[in-house]
């Protein structure tokens, strides 16, 4: 190895919940430096991958450095690698949007900084080699790969060219163990003197030792190296190692077209579905880090079959997705919900987010709000009619029922009957978007999953641990798949059963649940049956969980609750764990996003609150990720042998305009 190629890439990929005053900071501090910097250094070449949002800031509040950005590149100092807009994870797209994606940030690109990208970065290095044929109908000549994807007997220090369906595209590996790291003692003489021996090293394996005197590095420049060497006028002694190629270190800066074009050798390979090492170490087990078990790598898939919230997200974009796609009639609101879709595709929200690696509450309700607002539009490319429909939304092999209601989405699982996903068109929030608490990070476990009607029954000990908000009981109807025993798409009915066993007696019961659903809310009915020869006695609990919408600081509660009991009205917070007696009414009111929903039980019944936090960890320690208000409605079971016993809950939703509407019928 005669030369060494070194392809530095430098990310400025800000999450999407960045102020746009810490993009501001960015720029002052770090940009506007680098790229002085490097204009006044013409023989340092290196590249740079924005995503959309970055190169539309820049376009609207510093014209001059898009300017700046246009010469470097004409000058073929720099290289700009393309991408797809909004940094998803591309995989988990339909083959529409990744083209479209990708379509929209190599025009953006051309209108920016005058040039098409040849090559692309991908988030998270998720891969999958059905990637091929898009990347290429895109125009994509290369794209980079974190190196842990590819078998270590094969990097050699040589690009890869992989093909799927007659298509081929060429791979950078990016070797991030690779990539500097800064330290008080860091020298740059010595990170590039280690860099070229172990390039010399890779360079000996495969059949090429000897007849490619030129090689190749890709490296990452995270933006934090780039600001230690800002803050510290260490920019000019970090890359005085590299600038010449000459006999005394043989290494040259280079970008990634430049050493293509003039070093054709590559190496055919298959490089199965994967993503970057950072992440992958936690796709296998939730919360756990764990090096690579088997033959396979972990994909992005991997990763949502661990972590339910983010794999609840893929379901409703591919729900939206397919919705735009059947969408007829009126193309422009059908383009402009695709657009919408795009927006939110981002792969922080179903993987990593800003400070983390785990994405949180906050990222995943922006998502749901573009994605509501993008549904909200295809509704209106025809006239819209209520409808209820039945397939497998969540992918577990069980029938779901699809609620596309005038004022919400829903999704009624088989799994504990409940609803798992509640949309509503009006704050565009899924309200069902719950953790459930884990021992290890909570203190306490919850064994079933958090939405709105489930249901519990408990005995009189279990009910009092309940009130604590202490895990209790064996999960009787809260995990328990429930069977279809009725359903009418006309009359918008879904009728469910399970069967179980009560007490350590072992009492077969069973629960009958019935939803009527319409345009603002739903009934549901319970008919619990003692199924035994014996007395049953106990305490029926059904919950409802609204997740946090409020984002404004860590303790910030949206929620008000109010509730009519013994006939009159009263407020009570959650945070007393209050309980109510004789209950007719409970209305919990979003404040943030002025909507209510009301629960009106046909026989009052005992009612509380619960307000619950989850903790998860990040790249700085355990934080708070996620808060729920619990509400909850309590009737007393006395059951002989073979009998039974009905309840009835109608749950509404109230808007401004209702109420408005409401108050004046009461004045006349």
């Amino acid at each position: 190895m005669d030369v060494l190629h070194i392809c530095f890439l430098v990310s400025a990929n800000p999450s999407v919940l960045l102020k746009t005053e810490v993009l501001e900071r960015s720029y002052q501090k770090i940009y506007r430096k680098l790229f002085s910097f490097l204009y006044s250094h013409p023989k340092v070449h290196i590249s740079f991958a924005f995503n959309g949002r970055t190169l539309t800031w820049f376009e609207e509040k510093h014209p001059e450095y898009l300017q700046l950005l246009r010469e470097l590149t004409a000058r073929k100092q720099i290289e700009i690698i393309g991408g797809a807009f909004y940094s998803p994870a591309l995989p988990l797209l339909f083959p529409m949007d990744r083209n479209g994606q990708i379509e929209l940030m190599t025009s953006t690109l051309r209108r920016t900084i005058g040039k098409r990208p040849r090559g692309m970065s991908l988030f998270c290095s998720s891969w999958d080699p059905g990637l091929i044929p898009c990347l290429q109908s895109s125009t994509m000549e290369y794209a980079f790969l974190d190196s842990s994807l590819i078998p270590p007997e094969k990097l050699c220090c040589l690009p890869h060219l992989v093909s799927e369906q007659g298509k081929s595209i060429k791979i950078l590996p990016l070797s991030e163990n690779l990539k500097p790291e800064f330290s008080k003692d860091f020298s740059a003489d010595s990170y590039f003197k280690n860099l070229r021996e172990t390039a010399l090293y890779m360079a000996k394996r495969g059949d090429f030792a000897s007849a490619v005197p030129e090689r190749v590095l890709a490296l990452s420049l995270d933006i934090d190296l780039i600001s230690e060497l800002v803050s510290n006028d260490l920019l000019e002694s970090f890359f005085e190692m590299a600038r010449f190629e000459d006999e005394e270190n043989g290494i040259k800066l280079s970008t990634p077209i430049e050493f293509l074009y003039k070093n054709p050798q590559v190496i055919p390979s298959y490089i199965p579905a994967g993503i970057s090492s950072s992440v992958a170490v936690w796709a296998k087990n939730p919360y756990k880090k764990s090096g690579e078990t088997g033959h396979f790598p972990s994909t992005v898939y991997d990763f949502l079959l661990s972590y339910p919230r983010c794999k609840a997200l893929y379901n409703r974009m591919t729900y939206v997705g397919m919705l735009i796609s059947q969408c007829r009639g009126d193309k422009i609101r059908k383009k402009v919900a695709r657009e919408k879709l795009w927006t939110v595709q981002g792969g922080e929200a179903f993987v990593c987010s800003e400070d983390g690696l785990f994405a949180g509450n906050e990222i995943r309700q922006y998502a749901y709000k573009g994605l509501t607002e993008a549904e909200k539009t295809a509704r209106q490319c025809a006239p819209f009619k209520d409808s209820i429909t039945s397939y497998d939304y969540t992918g577990n092999g069980r029938p779901d029922y699809i609620c596309s209601m005038q004022q919400y989405f829903a999704v009624i699982s088989s799994t504990a009957g409940s609803i798992v996903e509640f949309d509503s068109m009006k704050s565009c929030i899924n309200y069902t978007d719950n953790l459930h608490r884990l021992r290890v990070f909570d203190g306490v476990q919850d064994d079933y999953n958090r939405g709105f009607f489930v249901e519990h029954l408990f005995s009189q000990a279990e009910y009092e641990e309940y009130k604590q908000a202490s895990p209790t009981g064996s999960g009787i109807f809260s995990q328990i798949e429930f069977e279809e025993v009725d359903f009418d798409s006309q009359r918008r009915e879904v009728q469910l059963l399970a069967k179980a066993e009560y007490s350590a007696l072992k009492l077969p019961v069973s629960l009958r649940k019935k939803y009527t659903l319409s345009s603002s809310g739903m009934s549901v009915q319970y008919i619990l049956k003692n199924e035994g020869p014996l007395p049953l006695s106990g305490k029926l609990v059904v919950e409802s969980n609204f997740g946090q919408t409020d984002f404004s600081s860590e303790n910030a509660q949206s929620y008000h609750v109010e509730a009519i009991s013994a006939g009159e009205r009263k407020e009570f917070s959650p945070f007393d764990s209050e309980q109510l007696k004789d209950l007719s009414f409970l209305q919990v009111t979003d404040s943030v996003n002025d909507i209510s929903f009301t629960f009106e039980p046909n026989e009052n019944a005992e009612c509380g609150c619960q307000d619950l936090m989850f903790n998860r960890p990040t790249a700085q320690g355990l934080a708070a990720a996620g808060r729920t208000l619990c509400a909850y409605l309590c009737w007393d079971i006395n059951l002989s042998a073979g009998m039974e016993m009905e309840k009835t809950v109608v749950f509404t939703i109230i808007t401004p305009k209702r109420r408005r509407s409401n108050s004046k019928k009461s004045k006349v």
